[in-house]
Order: C-alpha cells, then sequence, then structure tokens
C-alpha cells in the first residue's frame, strides 16, 4: 500500500481532492439545512410572540343564566388591548331577531377593548333565532392592535349545536331548587338531633 502510494502520487493527490471537495459539499449541505431550520425556528418564535401579544376578538352565541334566552357575547381573549373594533352581522339574521327583540344593531364599533374585556348583548329565545341556513349568520370584523396591525375575518357562525343544550330549566328555578335541597338536607340533620336527644 505504501508503495503504491509512494508510486502514483497524482492518483493520491486527485483522491484527496475527491474527499475533499465531498467533505466540502456535505459541510456545505450541512450549513444549508442549519440555516434553514434556524431560520424556521425564528419565524415560529416571532409567530408565537405576535400571537402572545395581540388582540383575539371572539363572538358568540350561549345560553343566559342556563335559560331557553340567548345571548350574544363579544370578547376579547387575546392578550393585548384591540382598537376601533367593527362588527357587521348578517341582515337577514338580524332581521329576523328583530321581529321579537330589537336589542342587537346590524352594525357595531368599539373603539376600545382591553383584554379578556366582554360584553353580551340579550338576543332571544332559541325558538326564535332564524331555523334556516343551517342554524348560521354570516360576521364581519375588523380590529386593530397597539401597533396599528389590522386584522380582519368575515365567518359563519353555526349556532345549530344550541338546538342539543339542556337549557331546559331555567336559572332562578335552578337557583330556587338548590336553595330547597340545603333546606331540606338542613331539616333532616334537625330531625335526627332531635331524635338522637330524645332516645339517648
Amino acid at each position: 500500500m505504501i508503495e503504491w502510494i509512494t508510486c502514483n502520487p497524482d492518483a493520491v493527490s486527485a483522491i484527496a481532492a475527491i474527499i475533499t471537495a465531498v467533505a466540502t459539499i456535505f459541510l456545505f449541505l450541512c450549513t444549508g439545512v442549519y440555516v434553514f431550520l434556524t431560520n424556521q425556528s425564528v419565524k415560529e418564535a416571532r409567530k408565537l410572540r405576535e400571537t402572545a401579544t395581540s388582540p383575539l376578538i371572539s363572538i358568540y352565541i350561549q345560553s343566559f343564566k342556563k335559560s331557553q334566552y340567548l345571548e350574544l357575547v363579544i370578547e376579547n381573549i387575546g392578550n393585548s388591548p384591540a382598537y376601533n373594533i367593527d362588527i357587521k352581522f348578517d341582515e337577514n339574521f338580524i332581521q329576523k331577531v328583530h321581529e321579537t327583540e330589537n336589542r342587537i344593531p346590524f352594525e357595531l364599533h368599539i373603539k376600545y377593548f382591553t383584554p379578556k374585556q366582554s360584553v353580551a348583548y340579550f338576543l332571544c329565545e332559541f325558538g326564535k333565532l332564524p331555523q334556516d341556513n343551517d342554524f348560521s349568520f354570516n360576521i364581519d370584523l375588523s380590529y386593530s392592535s397597539k401597533d396599528k396591525e389590522v386584522f380582519n375575518d368575515s365567518f359563519k357562525y353555526n349556532y345549530s349545536f344550541l338546538k342539543r343544550a339542556d337549557n331546559s330549566i331555567p336559572y332562578e328555578l335552578e337557583q330556587h331548587k338548590n336553595m330547597l335541597r340545603g333546606i331540606e338536607n338542613s331539616i333532616k340533620g334537625l330531625t335526627s338531633a332531635i331524635n338522637k336527644k330524645a332516645n339517648p
């Protein structure tokens, strides 16, 4: 082997050059992959930071105090204030709601909303909501962050899940039921104590 190397210096140089070239290409590819992954990590970190420091306006319908009446809630579930919130509701939906209740406007403008702040508007009973269009209506939403970044969203809100919600017992009746149950337990306790004293 040593003799071959001594006798073929050009071949050895060629092999060394090939090994160096392959190593250089490999190093170049590794560096490229490293740069790509680092860039992706920076993008993800930036996206997470933006999400953590951005407002996020949520609009939903829920039962009012576990009754058959509903309320429409607008809430900033983000970690930053929201500015100049503009909300436009489906006109057909609001017109239908206005046949029984006239509390929700077609459009809303809120200048400032703190993180975790919410506002609720009384809607109507579930049975009086429009039952067509797959139990859904359109909402157009626009707001901005403190850094003047504008967020626009248009979506269809589906409230069909409320059909299966158990809202048959109004909140006040449920509270009274719990109170009577507590009184009943207290009376049972007193009766038991009196019986023990009367029959030692």
